[in-house]
């Protein structure tokens, strides 16, 4: 609670330096009670709205702290004291991601992902088919929208197969722009990858090797993600 004073202080006097060493302490703080001693804390079912509330930092790195002690919550907490928070958690995550800062982005994607597999139970079974169509929706158009941007697509492309087959038969309905999306992203890496030469245009072909390999790896990992969506479908 005192910390969340302090950090309510901080974002009002736009102290971006103090809100990201606070939010950092929150985080630590939150992230040291693993299950189930989260659970048998006081208040411990305000966590999540409480958390929430702080999504909206100004800060990334701050935001991103935030974000990562929420994930925490979600995956240690008792499944009942998450669900309860069910349709606020899945809205507002669902509000962030247009947000693609790296920082915020590389919290944001494993706890949507664990948000939705915890959460989405406590709902019931029309607003589980809603909740489902809105999550591929946004898949579809954040595939697009950030392949021209290197490490937002790098991080989709790790993130995003293992969680894929969850989704199941709600994928069919949208797998041409799904599929265009990640083909998007593969294109990118190649179009990466194929320009190395030309980046280097002096050096020696050693240094022009190592440096075209060190571009395969993404590229090895938007065709998981193509050959991923494919499978799951």
């Amino acid at each position: 609670r005192r910390l969340h004073e302090k950090l309510r202080a901080a974002e009002a006097d736009n102290a971006s330096y103090r809100a990201r060493r606070l939010a950092r302490a929150l985080a630590t703080s939150v992230c040291a009670l693993p299950r189930p001693h989260l659970s048998g804390a006081a208040d411990s079912h305000k966590l999540v709205p409480l958390l929430l509330g702080w999504a909206d930092l100004t800060e990334p790195l701050a935001r991103g702290a935030v974000l990562h002690a929420l994930r925490h919550c979600v995956e240690q907490l008792r499944a009942p004291e998450v669900q309860w928070h069910a349709s606020l958690l899945l809205g507002r995550l669902h509000d962030l991601v247009v947000f693609r800062d790296v920082p915020v982005l590389f919290e944001l994607l494993p706890l949507l992902f664990s948000a939705w597999r915890v959460a989405l139970p406590g709902l019931a079974a029309e607003e589980r088919r809603c909740e489902t169509g809105r999550l591929v929706d946004l898949l579809q158009r954040e595939l697009l929208g950030v392949s021209d941007k290197v490490e937002a697509r790098r991080l989709y492309a790790a993130h995003l197969p293992p969680f894929l087959p969850q989704l199941g038969l709600s994928l069919c309905a949208s797998l041409p722009r799904l599929v265009e999306g990640a083909c998007a992203l593969l294109d990118e890496e190649v179009g990466a990858a194929a320009s190395t030469p030309l980046r280097h245009p002096e050096a020696a072909p050693a240094t022009v090797r190592r440096a075209f390999l060190a571009e395969l790896p993404p590229v090895r990992g938007a065709l998981a993600l193509l050959a991923e969506l494919l499978r799951s479908t």
